[in-house]
Order: structure tokens, then C-alpha cells, then sequence
């Protein structure tokens, strides 16, 4: 927690305004999920209902690729969410 509040210090001494801090982590996040979550399923979707095995190497390759920076971005994001609170 001592961490978190030395964080939290620095980002109260910039200055920012209210409305950054309170919704410029929600924001962010949303882009995250809504834009990389659509992608990441999408992908998955098409390798369940493509024929064409081109196709399903293909967005499977993207897939896996994609999905654990998804997962790297939302465990962090908790981290950070944890933060704006703290701010």
C-alpha cells in the first residue's frame, strides 16, 4: 500500500484535472475490452466456423498472439484501477 500512495503522491502533484482522474482509467479500459476483447473473439469465432483450413490457421495465429497481451493488459489494468482509487 505504501507503494501505491508514494504512486498515487507523484499523480496528486501533476495537477490533473477531476474529471481525468476520475474517468480516464474507465475510459482506457473500456478501449481495451471493447476493441481488443472484439478482436480476440472475433478471431476465435472464426477459427470455430471457418472451412477453409487457410482461414482457421490464420486467425488462430492472430488469436494466440493477441489474447495474452489481452490478459496482460487486463491484469494490469487492475493494478491500475487500484491506483486511480487510491488518487
Amino acid at each position: 500500500m505504501e507503494l501505491l500512495e508514494a504512486i498515487a503522491s507523484f499523480v496528486r502533484s501533476l495537477n490533473l484535472p477531476t474529471s481525468i482522474i476520475q474517468w480516464g482509467h474507465p475510459i482506457m479500459m473500456g478501449i481495451v475490452v471493447f476493441v481488443m476483447g472484439t478482436f480476440v473473439g472475433l478471431t476465435g469465432w472464426k477459427v470455430r466456423m471457418a472451412q477453409d483450413n487457410d482461414v482457421v490457421v490464420a486467425n488462430r495465429k492472430s488469436h494466440r498472439q493477441l489474447a495474452p497481451w489481452m490478459t496482460t493488459f487486463m491484469a494490469l489494468g487492475y493494478s491500475g484501477g487500484i491506483l486511480s482509487l487510491v488518487v
